[in-house]
């Protein structure tokens, strides 16, 4: 099976800004949406990948409310 594996470091960022899990043929990217766009995001993966199917989800209440407590409300 091929390996999955993303250079992010172009985009400048620490991990808890812009991270990344695979799960076989997925990945899920989480990223600080104030700190970088989907658009390049999207770019970097497609030109990366031949990509077969999609999704961009917002965080939920529970994972937002709790990074407002962490980092404050200008950066959750």
């Amino acid at each position: 099976a091929d390996e999955i594996s993303l250079d992010l470091s172009q985009f400048g960022l620490s991990d808890d800004d812009l991270n990344y899990k695979v799960d076989y043929k997925t990945i899920s990217i989480n990223f600080n949406k104030h700190k970088i766009s989907v658009s390049d995001i999207t770019a970097y993966i497609m030109s990366q990948y031949k990509v077969v199917d999609m999704s961009v989800n917002e965080q939920d209440i529970e994972t937002l409310v709790g990074n407002i407590y962490k980092y404050g409300v200008d950066n959750a």
